[in-house]
């Protein structure tokens, strides 16, 4: 599935203690929304950390419930035209 970032939540700590975590909130392509919470110290962190800007479009995202995309999910950069042209130029250097 594709979404897109919305809303990025401050570092928050879990209930009891031991984790600190990042609640991301997506817009999906079918217009619902969902979340996922994200803790750098999982080894999923890799797939996410440079992923992490309001407003970017993303692919590969599964669904663990109606409401939750899976964290283990293989989220991808999905272009904008915009960035493409400025890809495509940066190759032609």
């Amino acid at each position: 599935m594709k979404g897109e970032i919305t809303k990025i939540d401050q570092p928050k700590e879990s209930r009891n203690k031991d984790v600190v975590f990042r609640r991301v909130y997506f817009k999906m392509e079918d217009g619902s929304w969902t979340k996922t919470d994200l803790c750098s110290s999982y080894r999923n962190w890799e797939r996410w950390k440079n992923l992490l800007t309001v407003g970017i479009l993303l692919e590969g995202l599964t669904l663990k419930d109606n409401v939750t995309v899976d964290a283990d999910s293989f989220p991808k950069k999905i272009l904008s035209e915009e960035d493409k042209l400025k890809e495509f130029s940066q190759q032609c250097l």
